[in-house]
């Protein structure tokens, strides 16, 4: 049986007015990776920031990193393009016709999500304290032991964030719009409080999503698209500001731009340019620079499960690690991308192998997209993964890992596929 959650709507995926829509190129990771990488590249490039060093033999290796990234990706493209063509023509009139049986299970998934990630977050703020309140703010704790592993838990408060919204867009009733907003500002507080900028990524990604297709793509979305960037920068910069202002205060005496070579440009473009730049210069420096005690062949690829069997064998897999990112010794900048991990484990070379697990995990997330709700989850943590690569193995991130094998799990299992816009079973 099919039941409608809210209003429908029939209009069209394309807009009649502009006849434009954004959603098939939402829906297309290969694309948005693509320009995505290809961006942050151009950006390093053109070496804003003093601390950089631009080589020319390491530029010919990024033309080559992106050049298998963009190959590997056509082909993720047209392995599955018609999976893309199918979710961008149904998606319209779903996110206005949901069964019952989706609602029910997003709702005790939410529930779920909301106790385990609070529970988390209470057991790890005690042990670890609350970066908020302390002094020096950018010595963030991470916890040692378990209570590293109590952070994930933490973490997956980013997941009810994200379905809260979505249930807050889909109900009319006011009593279950207040209960689900008053659990997002609840979430919400818990993973700000750790001035942790990543974990609202996720969130931000399915409100896009979601927006552009009740929006039908249209240049409506394009506003709504650039209000939610200012402001996300503009937290994301404010966030910065607060965590360093002891440190710079007391100890270095200067300015954001001025610490990060970057004098004279606006604060939140330094923090903009500097995050997602940052990472690649210090993946320079470990290419031509530094070796590793020893190739760890995969084992970096998923770190979290691979360091637990290591430890379970009375090991630890960091003793064969010697890459360190060497602008954190100077300016505290401590990312250097997937390309470290993929050197780590494999060699100069090893981004190859890298990438083509971020296709097939791309792969995989688009065909689940057309599934069903939390199919579409899925692939915006996938697409989550693909934003954090340019800093991290996002791979290896335990809470982005767990996120996401719950709802290719739920995607999996759930008996309700979209049909023609519609869900049935």
């Amino acid at each position: 049986m099919v039941v409608s959650a809210v209003r429908p709507d029939p209009l069209p995926m394309k807009n009649a007015r502009t006849g434009w829509s954004a959603t098939p190129i939402l829906l297309n990771p290969f694309l948005l990776g693509g320009c995505y990488f290809v961006f942050v590249v151009t950006m390093y490039l053109c070496g804003l920031s003093e601390l950089y060093i631009i080589d020319a033999e390491y530029v010919f290796y990024l033309i080559a990193v992106s050049g298998c990234l963009i190959f590997l990706f056509s082909l993720g493209y047209r392995s599955c393009r018609v999976a893309i063509r199918r979710a961008s023509t149904k998606y319209v009139e779903w996110v206005n016709v949901i069964s019952y049986g989706e609602l029910r299970r997003l709702r005790r998934f939410n529930a779920a999500m909301f106790v385990v990630g609070v529970f988390g977050s209470i057991v790890f703020y005690r042990a670890a304290g609350i970066t908020l309140f302390q002094e020096n703010k950018i010595a963030r704790p991470i916890g040692e032991g378990v209570f590293h592993y109590v952070a994930y838990l933490k973490d997956l408060l980013a997941c009810q964030l994200a379905v809260s919204y979505l249930l807050v867009r889909v109900y009319h009733e006011f009593h279950r719009k207040l209960v689900y907003v008053l659990m997002m500002i609840v979430s919400a507080i818990f993973l700000g409080v750790g001035l942790n900028r990543g974990v609202f990524v996720f969130p931000l990604i399915v409100i896009i999503i979601f927006e552009c297709i009740k929006a039908h793509g249209s240049y409506r979305f394009v506003l709504f698209l650039s209000a939610i960037t200012g402001l996300f920068l503009g937290g994301f910069s404010w966030i910065g500001n607060v965590r360093v202002q002891y440190v710079f205060d007391t100890i270095y005496g200067r300015s954001v731009g001025e610490h990060y070579g970057m004098a004279g440009y606006p604060t939140w473009f330094v923090w903009f340019y500097i995050y997602l730049t940052s990472p690649l210069e210090n993946f320079r420096h470990m290419l031509f620079s530094q070796e590793p005690v020893g190739h760890t062949f995969g084992a970096m690829l998923f770190y979290p499960a691979c360091q637990v069997i290591f430890k379970v064998f009375g090991s630890n897999l960091k003793e064969y690690l010697g890459l360190y990112p060497y602008l954190d010794n100077t300016v505290g900048l401590n990312m250097s991308s997937f390309l470290a991990s993929a050197y780590q484990d494999f060699g100069a070379l090893g981004f190859v192998l890298y990438l083509g697990v971020y296709t097939m995990l791309l792969v995989w997330s688009v065909r689940l997209a057309a599934k069903n709700v939390f199919g579409i989850f899925a692939y915006a943590m996938a697409l989550n993964c693909l934003a954090w690569m340019v800093f991290t193995n996002s791979l290896a991130i335990g809470s982005f890992g767990i996120g996401w094998a719950l709802f290719v799990g739920l995607a999996m299992s759930d008996r309700v596929v979209l049909v023609g816009g519609q869900a049935a079973r």
